[in-house]
């Protein structure tokens, strides 16, 4: 599980708006708490796990990331995760919000004769963000001694990579690359013991670049910008897969079956959706909170489900929105108010 670690600490905090900077100029460090780790291990591991995520396993075999939907057995999202493979075993990166209910699933659909699974306790993720993570980490293995990869510089959009340290007891570091949704830069995971050197090196490695660490509020605005939804907040076992605009990121049209497929494909092939994941960008001040209902012509129409003040774009959000409203459109936030909510395409990008 991430670890809560001030890493602030050392060089003072930076500015909201000098953090904001860095995730768009150079580099931020982020190490927020908000993610979770399962390994899966069992002589047919990606068999079981395709069985029950949207996307296909196969890259794992090439030793890359997948990203993919947990459904229930009615097409309604559990979770969003990551896959990535350690030899025989499989990582699975999950959102804290839903890291029990991934666990109870995983439970009720593995059988334990051809996959196991445990919680990974001492496992942290640090991310680093921004068009200079590159430089960034390498200096910061090389501060400490660590080997870099010949793989790193040509790592693709969720390569996986291992950094392996030296000592009496050496310890391993996953570095994925992050997708291009998310922003240029890695995901590194870390054991819990590596994890105070690691974030002091990054951290003045990050500075070197004329970086920042960054806190989880600027994060949110990057993460809304961005279009990126999150689950517990912009995702919940209410919504269907195809609603959140991460169809093509991580559902597979090709794969066998797996758990919810029926009703995902049903939707692909023969229906819709009534509502999709669209921007938001509001006339005032201070964007509404989220649950903030939407209204066209005296009806209701959407609501907000995250929403913060960008430098960029004012104040915007992210929110479901009836199908049949496209982008550029005008709602209000009352059956009385003239409309002046304008949906967007994801991500936001500039007039």
């Amino acid at each position: 599980m991430t670890s809560n670690v001030d890493t602030n600490r050392s060089g003072g905090s930076s500015s909201h708006r000098e953090q904001y900077q860095a995730l768009r100029d150079s580099v931020g460090l982020l190490n927020l708490p908000d993610r979770g780790i399962i390994r899966v291990t069992g002589e047919q591991v990606i068999r079981m796990i395709n069985g029950l995520v949207t996307n296909d396993l196969a890259a794992l075999e090439r030793g890359a990331a997948v990203f993919a939907f947990l459904l229930t057995p009615k097409g309604r999202t559990l979770a969003t995760l990551r896959l990535f493979p350690d030899g025989p075993s499989v990582f699975l990166d999950v959102p804290a919000a839903c890291l029990e209910t991934v666990a109870l699933h995983l439970g009720k659909y593995l059988p334990p004769i051809y996959a196991r699974f445990e919680p990974v306790a001492n496992l942290s993720v640090i991310s680093l963000v921004g068009p200079l993570s590159d430089a960034a980490l390498q200096t910061a293995l090389g501060a400490m001694g660590w080997s870099i990869p010949q793989a790193l510089a040509s790592l693709p959009p969720l390569g996986v990579t291992a950094v392996d340290g030296h000592g009496d007891e050496p310890h391993r570091v996953f570095v994925v690359r992050r997708e291009e949704a998310e922003g240029p830069g890695f995901d590194l995971y870390v054991p819990d013991s590596e994890l105070e050197s690691f974030l002091a090196c990054l951290e003045r490695s990050a500075r070197e670049q004329e970086g920042a660490v960054v806190d989880g509020a600027t994060h949110e605005i990057w993460r809304v910008e961005r279009g990126l939804p999150q689950y517990g907040r912009d995702i919940s076992p209410d919504n269907l897969p195809q609603e959140t605009g991460l169809e093509e990121r991580a559902i597979s049209y090709e794969k066998g079956c797996y758990t919810g497929q029926e009703v995902v494909a049903r939707i692909h092939y023969r229906g819709h959706v009534n509502r999709r994941l669209q921007g938001l960008r509001f006339d005032g001040a201070e964007p509404p909170n989220p649950g903030f209902e939407l209204f066209l012509e005296g009806r209701t129409v959407g609501s907000v489900t995250s929403s913060v003040l960008s430098p960029r774009f004012g104040s915007i959000g992210l929110g479901y929105v009836r199908r049949e409203i496209g982008p550029g459109s005008l709602l209000a936030a009352s059956p009385d108010d003239d409309p002046s909510i304008e949906t967007s395409d994801l991500p936001f990008t500039d007039p």
